[in-house]
């Protein structure tokens, strides 16, 4: 996450692009030799992570370059938040306090509401408001608004 941190507060920054391309270029091989060969992860710096957000066993992971994750998200080994492999067909917003569980898959121009957690392999490919809890494949909403779950 520090290096992705670093790598996007520079790649937003204003000033002297030369010395900005070195320290993208710097700071991109390290991300690079750290993340993508040791982690087999791929966490671009145009991704939008809140604050907060960690990432549990990083191994895995595979962000879509234009992907939004919101505040205080939990996400776990084997996680592939992307597109559906067509031009333009946009990737995930997920909310605040979304936990992700190992595996899961997040497909399309979908948006997941705060507060909804998302069980280990579950394949989630429509949008889902906050609170939900998906499972299966496809992902299905099983939280019944009477009951109480505890996190």
């Amino acid at each position: 996450m520090l290096l992705y941190r670093l790598g996007h507060n520079v790649s937003l920054s204003k000033g002297n692009k030369g010395w900005r391309k070195t320290r993208l270029l710097i700071i991109g091989g390290l991300k690079w030799w750290i993340v993508n060969q040791t982690l087999n992860s791929q966490i671009p710096f145009s991704c939008q992570i809140g604050a907060g957000t960690i990432i549990d066993h990083p191994y895995g992971i595979i962000l879509h370059p234009a992907t939004i994750i919101g505040n205080s998200c939990i996400l776990r080994q084997q996680v592939t938040i992307g597109n559906k492999g067509t031009p333009n067909s946009g990737a995930p917003i997920i909310g605040n306090h979304v936990n992700i569980g190992a595996g899961a898959k997040l497909i399309g121009p979908i948006s997941v509401g705060d507060n909804t957690m998302i069980g280990a392999n579950a394949v989630v490919t429509k949008s889902f408001e906050a609170g939900a809890v998906l499972v299966g494949v496809p992902a299905k909403n099983i939280h019944k608004k009477s009951e109480q779950i505890n996190v």
